[in-house]
């Protein structure tokens, strides 16, 4: 859940402190009163609270004006612990930041950036050894993060198309059923953990990740019905079905919840039943990734047209611990001036040695840069969702021509990375 409440003119700086369990109803209150939500007595204790306790939550109190009075809490802030499957299948653990909310009437007072600011100080080494060296989000509005240096590295695409498209002539199917939850949900978290290993972006789903994921209360179905769930031996396929009728008879629509495949053969299998699947009509997914398969399938890819939306937003909060986590495309030795207002122990020049078979690491150099970027950008390409030669295009990234033809060779990957759902 990304934000709300942008920030634009800077006054006296809330105090932050981690929040407890104590906290919790406040800090649930405070994200209702900013997202405009109403949750239940069951959303709170069967989805809010296990999520929340199970990371870190901060909090923003401004103190008011007469002296004695209790600090009101004005903005909330959550980290949780999740590993991030980087290129070269290693995961690396991140700071999944979630829940940020600002209270109506106190934004724009510089409460985001306080908090943002001490969550990214708190992960900072030596400061915070053995934490996370990046931190990740998805953000509810596009345009706040890139000032803390939080950059797009993963889009998503919303996918909408009428039941009955065709697959090309030749693309191999197999049978697919329809069971219970009590069948399916074992077989997907089987499979789901042997894609996350090999499919970079990918995020770990522990037990809470999965009971959010999956609990199925009414305020997470959206206008569809319970979960259904298609099983083929290498995929299962979560659904819901929103009831429509017309002058016509049914006119439903088949909502994807998560399509998970290890095989082509499973992702084409299950495509195929729900394209065929009885008194649909519409089929709509929220979460497709950005170089799927499915329109390589098709005989009219029209029929399955993706709308690009940004994902999730990355940012790199320690270079020299970050580097070394991924392995590259190419062999890659140059200087790198990075720009970092946020975070200022990243404002340097570096030495950046990346290899795409040994150990890869970046330390402070006295060379002069032949590359010069902000580290919003850099975390925008840190994983392949973004090309450094885009940027460069953009006039985001500047340089020697072919230093950052080098550079943009290194971090590609062969498939863009894809991250199949929110947090």
């Amino acid at each position: 859940m990304g934000d709300a409440g942008a920030m634009s003119a800077i006054v006296a700086a809330p105090s932050i402190r981690v929040l407890g369990e104590s906290d919790l109803t406040a800090a649930i209150a405070l994200d209702a009163a900013a997202f405009g939500y109403d949750p239940t007595a069951e959303d709170i204790e069967r989805l809010a609270r296990p999520l929340l306790l199970s990371g870190e939550l901060i909090g923003a109190f401004a103190g008011e004006p007469d002296e004695g009075a209790v600090p009101r809490l004005v903005g909330i802030a959550a980290g949780l612990p999740k590993d991030l499957t980087l290129p070269g299948g290693r995961p690396a653990p991140i700071a999944a930041v979630t829940w940020v909310a600002v209270q109506p009437g106190d934004q724009r007072k510089g409460v985001l950036r306080a908090l943002m600011t001490h969550q990214l100080h708190a992960l900072h080494a030596p400061l915070g050894a053995g934490t996370p060296a990046i931190a990740a989000l998805t953000a509810s509005e596009s345009g706040i993060y890139g000032r803390f240096g939080y950059g797009m590295a993963m889009s998503r695409a919303e996918l909408e198309m009428p039941n009955g498209l065709a697959l090309r002539p030749g693309i191999r199917t197999e049978p697919v059923r329809e069971v219970g939850r009590d069948e399916a949900l074992p077989q997907l978290r089987e499979i789901f953990e042997e894609v996350r290993r090999n499919r970079v972006g990918y995020l770990s789903r522990d037990e809470i990740s999965w009971d959010v994921k999956y609990l199925d209360l009414p305020s997470q179905r959206r206008g569809g019905g319970e979960l259904r769930f298609a099983v083929h031996p290498d995929g299962v396929l979560a659904f819901r079905v929103a009831m429509d009728w017309g002058d016509r008879g049914p006119n439903h629509t088949l909502k994807v919840h998560e399509l998970c495949a290890r095989t082509a053969t499973a992702t084409a299998s299950l495509w195929h039943h729900a394209l065929k699947r009885a008194m649909i009509r519409t089929i709509e997914y929220q979460f497709h990734g950005p170089d799927e398969i499915l329109q390589d399938l098709l005989v009219d890819p029209r029929g399955a047209i993706p709308v690009p939306r940004d994902h999730v937003w990355l940012r790199i909060v320690d270079l020299d611990r970050a580097i070394p986590l991924r392995t590259y495309s190419a062999d890659v030795d140059l200087s790198i001036e990075i720009a970092d207002a946020v975070c200022p122990w990243n404002a340097d020049t570096w030495r950046l040695r990346l290899s795409a078979t040994g150990d890869s690491d970046a330390s402070r150099s006295a060379q002069p840069a032949v590359v010069r970027v902000d580290i919003a950008d850099l975390a925008a390409a840190f994983i392949g969702g973004t090309r450094i030669a885009r940027l460069a295009a953009a006039g985001l990234v500047s340089g020697d021509a072919t230093a950052i033809d080098e550079l943009d060779s290194a971090l590609a990957t062969r498939r863009a990375p894809y991250c199949p759902e929110g947090f």
